[in-house]
């Protein structure tokens, strides 16, 4: 099969003011990242864990020179800080 997870756990986040905000993006695109596209989009709203399914047949037909990936974070707020990790998780049996 050609899914699988992007698993990203998250143990802290800063909420101290209220105003942060947190989302996280699967990237993809040519090594380099020049003509990347994101997609799979999650917000986080707390620690724990968070999964984006990846499907490559649908990946490459968005982006057709798609060699990498990475997470795109995008923080905002008076004091947004994160901590978490993330790997690739087993292929999806069907």
């Amino acid at each position: 099969d050609h899914t699988f997870p992007i698993v990203i756990n998250v143990e802290a986040w800063d909420r101290t003011t209220a105003d942060e905000t947190y989302t996280i993006e699967l990237e993809a695109g040519p090594v380099g990242f020049a003509s990347s596209i994101k997609t799979g989009k999650i917000t986080v709203n707390g620690p724990g864990q968070y999964v984006i399914l990846v499907d490559i047949p649908t990946l490459v037909a968005q982006k057709s020179d798609v060699a990498a990936i990475r997470l795109a974070y995008t923080l905002a707020g008076t004091t947004p800080s994160i901590t978490s990790h993330a790997f690739i998780g087993g292929a999806i049996l069907r």
